[in-house]
């Protein structure tokens, strides 16, 4: 299924993903209140929207490595929930 977000200048999933992620990297970076909160927050944003602040998020994390494990697997569900086309890292 084509989404046609994914053809908007400026939105390319591909820039927060950061390559493969294991099962226990998910549940031990994903277990952060703040996180938690945080996506809690995205839940009836739209997609343009989501993709800012999950750029934001990495921004403000300085791309340590468990936000990028977070917003990896955010863009992972919205692939698995068919919002996005799937997503491959973009270097």
């Amino acid at each position: 299924m084509e989404n046609p977000i994914m053809e908007r200048p400026g939105i390319n999933w591909g820039e927060l993903h950061s390559g493969h992620i294991t099962q226990r990297e998910i549940l031990v970076c994903v277990n952060d209140e703040q996180w938690q909160l945080f996506r809690e927050s995205l839940r009836g944003e739209a997609l343009d929207e989501k993709f800012i602040r999950l750029k934001y998020w990495l921004r403000a994390h300085r791309g340590e490595y468990p936000a990028k494990v977070q917003v990896t697997n955010y863009v992972n569900a919205l692939a698995r929930g068919g919002l996005i086309s799937p997503v491959n890292k973009t270097d």
